[in-house]
């Protein structure tokens, strides 16, 4: 008995070692087993459901399979990510099953507006328009340092940054970014101190497209040409619906642009400067890479040039003291986006594409 059952040993070790390999070929092949069973002992798949609960999600068939698709890549991304920043942590965030393509392009179709326009200070009143500007002596000042560049400017210290907005699936951050700057230049300016309605420009910058995307100095050179005045939100709602049409009449009442100036390929000084004597801007970024950034300095994550920017956000600050100088940018995804919907940039280097098109706005 014993040397039956030691001869037939050997032959049944090997009897499941082939087993074995059949069931690795099939799983391999997807044939036999089928998708099914592949999809069981699908790691990602395990992770992109516990992700789901995490950020109480949910997708019907189709939907799920091209979210699981981009999850994938965000995973990947992750990887890669974080092993070229030495100062910067990436991780799953609510927008890591969003497409590039979701994110959105920027620069629309428009003739003439797939480049940066360099624009002078633009002056927008008419002389029947009364103008609450006060003078620059008058103004908030971002810190009590008087120097060309101070070593610090954080512009949310000074009480005129207002709260992260969420654009969610409306291509509308050239909306959010102007409006935002609006916002913060009228406290600085003391002319008030109010959320205005971001809906409004979607609705009435004739030259854009809404939540289809649009582009700053074309809302801008709107804003200033026919008077717009951007109202209070809780007078004009968000509900970043498309194609409802403007609902005001133009000219019209609320808060208007006085002047603006675009800068193309500004150096850092030259922001750095806009940004501590005169208040946040507008500027464009490469946002792709950024989706899953979770705090930090990024460096070297996203690409610049005009194939590559796609997001407009707002330079608010910037921090001049440790060993890497960074801007503080605050973004329009919500308080779950980045480090509590803010990103740090690097300054040296055009990181991003950050000084590729800027924007300055005064109010009245």
């Amino acid at each position: 008995m014993s040397n039956m059952f030691t001869i037939k040993l050997p032959a049944l070790l090997l009897s499941l070692l082939n087993v074995l390999i059949l069931l690795k070929i099939y799983l391999d092949s997807g044939t036999l087993l089928g998708p099914v069973n592949v999809e069981i002992l699908d790691v990602h798949r395990l992770k992109f459901e516990s992700y789901l609960q995490q950020f109480n999600k949910s997708y019907n068939a189709n939907e799920y399979n091209l979210r699981l698709r981009n999850f994938k890549a965000s995973l990947k991304d992750i990887l890669r990510l974080n092993a070229i920043e030495d100062h910067a942590v990436f991780g799953l965030t609510h927008l890591s099953d969003w497409s590039p393509e979701e994110i959105g392009r920027v620069r629309s179709n428009l003739e003439g507006d797939k480049y940066c326009v360099l624009q002078n200070k633009t002056k927008c009143l008419k002389k029947n328009v009364q103008d609450t500007h006060v003078t620059y002596k008058d103004r908030l000042k971002c810190t009590d340092n008087s120097s060309d560049i101070p070593l610090q400017c954080d512009w949310r210290k000074r009480g005129v940054v207002g709260a992260i907005r969420n654009q969610k699936e409306c291509l509308g951050c050239w909306a959010f970014s102007i409006v935002g700057v609006m916002e913060s230049m009228a406290a600085i300016q003391g002319v008030s101190h109010n959320t205005l309605s971001i809906q409004e420009l979607l609705d009435c910058s004739a030259p854009n497209n809404g939540c289809l995307g649009g582009n700053v100095n074309s809302a801008l050179n709107y804003l200033c040409t026919f008077g717009l005045g951007i109202v209070n939100e809780d007078q004009y709602p968000l509900t970043l619906r498309n194609g409802d049409g403007c609902k005001k009449d133009l000219p019209s009442n609320g808060l208007r642009v006085k002047e603006f100036y675009n800068l193309c390929n500004a150096s850092s000084t030259d922001i750095l400067r806009l940004v501590a004597h005169h208040g946040p801007v507008t500027t464009i970024v490469n946002y792709g890479p950024l989706i899953n950034y979770l705090g930090g300095i990024v460096r070297r994550a996203c690409t610049r040039g005009w194939d590559s920017i796609d997001h407009v956000v707002q330079i608010v600050g910037f921090d001049l003291t440790g060993s890497i100088p960074y801007y503080i940018v605050r973004n329009s995804y919500g308080v779950l986006a980045g480090d509590h919907g803010y990103i740090n940039i690097a300054i040296e280097g055009n990181v991003c594409g950050i000084r590729d098109d800027v924007a300055a706005i005064n109010v009245t």
